[in-house]
């Protein structure tokens, strides 16, 4: 359900990739993660809800340094 609300604010973003990244660790992304992400994105906008419960689901979300 997490993921789904957050696809759901990605989709009214211009760049959601870089919204997703300052919402859920306070950054941009780097150049190759927005490259990444674009590239995911652009074949299928429906694959939104698949790539927020990617980050969701990432080290990185999950662990505070």
């Amino acid at each position: 359900k997490r993921a789904e609300a957050l696809a759901t604010r990605m989709k009214e973003e211009s760049d959601p990739v870089v919204f997703a990244y300052q919402v859920l660790f306070s950054r941009n992304p780097s150049p190759n993660e927005l490259a990444v992400g674009n590239r995911f994105l652009s074949e299928d906008p429906a694959r939104m809800k698949r790539y927020a419960h990617a980050l969701l689901a990432s080290n990185e979300f999950l662990f505070v340094e």
